[in-house]
C-alpha cells in the first residue's frame, strides 16, 4: 500500500494520477481531492 497526503497541491496531484495504474482512480480521487478541499490520507493499490 502507498499512502499519500492529498492537500489541494497541484504537483501532489499530478504525482498521485502518475503513481496510480488505475484510470477509474485517477478519475475518482481527482474528483474526491477537489470536492472535500481539505487535506486527507488515501490508500493506494501498488
Amino acid at each position: 500500500m502507498v499512502f499519500f497526503a492529498t492537500e489541494i497541491n497541484a504537483n501532489k496531484i499530478d504525482f498521485f494520477l502518475f503513481a496510480s495504474q488505475s484510470l477509474l482512480i485517477k478519475i475518482n480521487v481527482f474528483e474526491w481531492c477537489f470536492s472535500l478541499n481539505t487535506p486527507q490520507y488515501i490508500v493506494l493499490p501498488e
